[in-house]
């Protein structure tokens, strides 16, 4: 019986390894970025959190960065970064049960010459289920969507750094 379970477990792992099966984050996000110009990185809002999570992206990538203007071969500037959370619907008794969360981030990438290279805005939309009775688990259910959302967002930047160079 042992036999035929070891068999049986060889077996599906051989099966998810064909399928082409990886986890998530693995991938392109993981490719190095060892021959990207020195990037310089830039924000009206120097709290901003897309700059912590770009260089956090950044250094696990292998990114340039660095933080002199003057050294730099490309400044990635963020323009503006919101958060906007709408309702999404009611229930019958008027209270909200959906919320809507809206994450939109405005960059523009600057070569040396001041040069325009790339400008460009994302937006990602996230929705939850409100419930009042769990209110701390749904702030930081919320607080989760948000950094998730800032992630995907850095994602998205460095693959379109990767597709400057």
């Amino acid at each position: 019986m042992t036999l035929q379970i070891r068999m049986g477990a060889l077996g599906l792992i051989l099966l998810l390894a064909g399928c082409g099966f990886h986890l998530r984050g693995s991938g392109m996000d993981d490719v190095a970025l060892t021959d990207m110009p020195m990037i310089y990185l830039q924000s009206g809002n120097p709290q901003s959190g897309m700059l912590e999570e770009l260089q956090r992206r950044g250094k696990l990538q292998g990114a340039n960065f660095t933080q002199e203007s003057s050294a730099a071969e490309l400044a990635l500037n963020i323009t503006s970064e919101n958060f906007d959370r709408r309702v999404l619907s009611v229930g019958t008794t008027g209270k909200v049960r959906e919320y809507e969360l809206h994450y939109a981030v405005t960059y523009t990438v600057l070569d040396k010459e001041g040069v325009e290279k790339l400008a460009n805005r994302i937006s990602l939309v996230r929705d939850y289920r409100f419930d009042e009775t769990r209110v701390l688990g749904k702030e930081a259910e919320e607080k989760q969507l948000r950094q998730d959302m800032v992630r995907d967002a850095a994602q998205q930047i460095m693959r379109q750094l990767r597709a400057l160079k």
